[in-house]
Order: structure tokens, then C-alpha cells, then sequence
């Protein structure tokens, strides 16, 4: 399991470093001109304010339009012959993204209680290894629904079980340790910013990374 688990980490870092490195400089650009700047100024005031109109429909909104329509949208531009393929994805992963923006607002309200709400290298140090470390393992169970989804829509076989005998060990291990190697420095990013950009910036990051993922797996066809 450890040696697999390696080779997953390394392959990951291998296979999308450059995807990685955009993404990370992305984010870093992002947390620098929030900080040292006033161009953001006026998008996150723009932001608070959806967030206070809108309250707990802003991270539930939000993540299912980047999490799931954006993605979605665009592969059906980009790949018009699996349009319905893609339709059909895309209405099984909006009730998806809707509960993971509930449920990723939540975990960063309690990530700020118990750490603090600050940018110190403790306090993001500390949110990143509960995110990743603690979190994560729990919560990819949800990635069971993702393989239903996939089954639902043809990509694997009808009799596919959806959590086949030492599931856990064969999926989700080693999507773990490959979500660790590139995700890591992207959450550290996320948690750098205050507590109300914190969702939205991690919404961006999902957004892109999923595009980036298509666009390498059509070079790869």
C-alpha cells in the first residue's frame, strides 16, 4: 500500500506538474494583489456582498456552478459529439456540488474556530493538514457517488459494483495521495485568504483544474 502509494504521488506530480504549477501561480497571484494591492478590493467587496444577500445559498450556488455547470458547459462546447453524455453528467453532479458547497462552507467555518481566522504559517499549517490529512480521508467516501454517476451514464459497466471488495484501499488510497501531491500547495493558497474568499478562491482553483484535466485528456485521445 505505501510503495503504491508512492508511485500514485510521483505519477500525479509527473503527469500534470504543469497543470500544477499554473494552477499554484494562479492562486499565489491571486492571495499577492489581494494583499499588496487594491485591485481585488473591489471584487471581494462585491463577494461579501453576494454572501451576505444571498447567505447560505452563496457556497451551495457557487461551487455547483464551478464545481458542475462550468465544467460541464464547456466540455459540451469543446466536445459537441458527447453532448449528451455530458448533459446527462451534468444533471447527476448538480445535486453533488450543491451538498459539497454546504458542506465545504461548513468545514471552513469550523477550520476558522478551531484554528483562528489569521494567515499565519501556523494557523494555515495547521488547516492544511485537518483539510488534507483528516477531512479528506473521511469525506471521500462522497467520491462513491461520483463512481454511481459513472455507471449511471455508461462509462462503466451495468454490473459495475459501485463499492467493490476493498474499495477503499483500491480507489480511494491511492486518489488520496494523488490529490495530496498537487492539491496541497493549492489549499495552502486558499487558507491564506480570509475566511469569506476562501470558498470562492477554491471554487476557481476546482473550476480550473477540472478544465485542465479535460483539455490534457483530449490531448492524450
Amino acid at each position: 500500500m505505501f510503495v503504491r502509494g508512492l508511485k500514485n504521488f510521483w505519477g500525479a506530480l509527473r503527469e500534470n506538474w504543469k497543470a500544477g504549477i499554473f494552477i499554484w501561480s494562479f492562486g499565489a497571484i491571486i492571495v499577492a494583489l489581494y494583499y499588496n494591492s487594491g485591485v481585488l478590493e473591489q471584487p471581494s467587496e462585491d463577494i461579501l456582498q453576494a454572501r451576505q444577500n444571498m447567505g447560505l445559498w452563496f457556497p451551495i450556488f457557487s461551487t455547483t456552478i464551478f464545481g458542475a455547470i462550468l465544467p460541464s458547459l464547456t466540455q459540451i462546447l469543446l466536445s459537441p459529439n458527447d453532448r449528451i453524455t455530458s448533459l446527462k453528467r451534468l444533471l447527476l453532479l448538480v445535486p453533488f456540488w450543491a451538498y459539497r458547497g454546504f458542506e465545504v462552507e461548513y468545514f471552513y467555518r469550523f477550520q476558522a474556530y478551531f484554528w483562528g481566522d489569521g494567515s499565519s504559517f501556523a494557523t494555515v499549517a495547521g488547516k492544511v493538514c485537518t483539510d488534507m490529512f483528516v477531512y479528506n480521508p473521511i469525506m471521500c467516501v462522497e467520491m462513491l457517488y461520483l463512481r454511481w454517476v459513472s455507471r449511471k451514464i455508461g462509462e462503466l459497466p451495468p454490473d459495475e459494483p459501485i463499492a467493490p471488495k476493498r474499495w477503499y484501499g483500491r480507489f480511494i488510497v491511492p486518489m488520496l495521495v494523488a490529490t495530496w501531491a498537487l492539491w496541497i500547495p493549492a489549499v495552502s493558497l486558499v487558507y491564506m485568504m480570509p475566511l469569506p474568499l476562501q470558498l470562492p478562491l477554491s471554487n476557481l482553483i476546482l473550476w480550473m483544474w477540472a478544465m485542465m484535466l479535460f483539455f490534457m485528456t483530449r490531448q492524450k485521445i
